[in-house]
């Protein structure tokens, strides 16, 4: 675990750099949807919780003080 393990990409081959921006590509893609799957929920739950009579309660004592 120090810099002497680090090999720049100028050393890399072709293929290897190809190899590495494919599991690039596959994890931003993974962390893409989990990010979208994350703002769905929490925008599922604020619909929600506005829609009850807790939440409209909540907003009434806001827009008061």
């Amino acid at each position: 675990m120090n810099e002497k393990n680090l090999i720049p990409n100028s050393e890399r081959s072709p293929k290897e750099l190809r190899e590495m921006g494919h599991k690039g590509g596959i994890k931003s893609g993974e962390s893409r949807r989990k990010k979208a799957q994350a703002r769905k929920t929490a925008e599922l739950i604020a619909k929600v919780f506005l829609e009850s009579e807790e939440g409209r309660k909540l907003i009434e004592t806001f827009k008061t003080s």
